[in-house]
């Protein structure tokens, strides 16, 4: 990836970065940070992972996703540059879909004169292929148990591969952490002589009456309203927040500002709450995939909606642990319907069902998420529609009226 940046001019040096590496938050905190630096008048990059509907949403600047033709144009700049190189050096071995996507985006963000680039890792962070940048700011959000086949099976090794984002005397923004992925990134962090930014020592989101302050060393605090719901998400924003702060050095942020930014702020997949269109029934859509997110986002539902159980449309990949997640998500389902879906990662719907059932949850096999919808039937409660990005976007196509 080095070379292949290389030979395109190393266009991840033009810009300015923060750079988010985390299990958990570190798209939603890469989109607040994003869009907070665009209401400050920067042209800002943005790049995230995995996309919903289109890949062109993983490369946008100022919050516009890019165009086909620009799209199309990058990528075959940069696929014409990985061909030239690969014969040339064939100890590089062959390049993939992921350096390619990471390459153009660089590219892009440079071609349009961007300011600031916010930059979501794609797995892990030390040899992810993003982590080539040169960052103004590292983010390392909550940090817990995923990819344990390539990561590592303990939280100690997936916490050393998510801090290698952190680079010699870069600051690093740090979300609450465990214990043990606590003392790791801070020896990383010692390691790099970095100033380490936690949150509940040197910045703090706090619930209000009136709704959220943030405090940050010795700024003046703020005080703000946020649309994202969900205690999990103050750490989010908070985290966001104070990259922003940090990169932006003297300037200050304004109330107005950030609650202008978070009270409009919506993320496609996460707590995305829309309207059926056939049935009129409510829908909440989110991509939480391991036991924990779907912990956060049962707590979420029930500080939103209610603390009733709920029906679920679910779909789940096989490298998920499937009976930790129906065992958190049982108290709070009042049904899960399995449709059947297709690919080679998909859990069959009917093991889905059998393991489910075993949880003492009521569940059935629908051949569709539509025929999954009208199994569940009428009701004043949302749906819940969860357990992958997969699962999101398949129902979302489905879908055109927002809330």
């Amino acid at each position: 990836m080095g070379v292949l940046l290389q030979e395109l001019g190393n266009p991840q040096f033009a810009y300015r970065v923060i750079h988010v590496a985390g299990s958990k938050g570190k798209g939603t905190t890469t989109h607040i940070a994003a869009d907070l630096l665009t209401a400050l008048g920067y042209r800002v990059g943005r790049y995230v992972s995995p996309h919903l509907l289109s890949w062109n949403e993983r490369i946008a600047i100022d919050g516009l996703a890019i165009s086909d033709s620009d799209f199309a144009a990058v990528l075959a700049f940069v696929d014409g540059t990985m061909s030239a190189l690969e014969p040339r050096q064939p100890d590089l071995g062959t390049f993939n879909a992921f350096e390619l996507l990471t390459a153009a985006a660089f590219l892009y963000f440079r071609d349009r004169r961007c300011d600031a680039v916010v930059i979501e890792v794609g797995l892990g962070g030390r040899f992810d292929s993003t982590n080539h940048v040169h960052s103004d700011v590292s983010v390392i959000t909550r940090i817990e148990a995923e990819h344990v086949d390539i990561l590592g099976p303990t939280l100690a090794q997936i916490a050393w591969n998510k801090a290698g984002i952190i680079k010699p005397g870069v600051p690093v923004v740090v979300c609450a952490q465990q214990p043990d992925v606590e003392i790791v990134i801070e020896a990383e962090a010692t390691k790099a002589a970095v100033l380490m930014l936690r949150d509940g020592v040197e910045w703090t989101v706090t619930e209000t009456d009136g709704g959220l302050q943030y405090r940050f060393g010795t700024h003046q605090p703020l005080s703000f309203t946020a649309a994202l719901p969900g205690a999990h998400n103050r750490g989010n924003i908070g985290a966001a927040l104070t990259a922003v702060q940090t990169l932006i050095g003297d300037r200050s942020l304004a109330d107005k500002v950030i609650t202008d930014v978070l009270s409009a702020i919506r993320i496609p997949g996460r707590f995305d709450r829309r309207i059926d269109d056939v049935t009129g029934r409510r829908l909440i859509l989110d991509g939480a995939h391991t036991p924990e997110s779907i912990r956060m986002l049962v707590e979420t539902v029930r500080a939103v909606v209610g603390p009733g159980p709920a029906p679920v449309i679910m779909g789940l990949l096989a490298d998920k642990p499937a009976e930790d997640i129906l065992a958190v998500l049982a108290p709070a389902a009042s049904q899960i319907v399995f449709p059947e879906l297709s690919g080679p990662r998909i859990v069959p719907a009917e093991s889905l069902c059998a393991i489910a059932r075993r949880a003492g949850i009521a569940a059935s096999v629908r051949p569709t998420i539509r025929a999954a919808l009208d199994a569940i039937g009428t009701g004043p409660e949302p749906i819940l529609i969860t357990g992958s990005f997969g699962m999101v976007a398949a129902s979302l196509t489905e879908l055109t009226s927002a809330p």
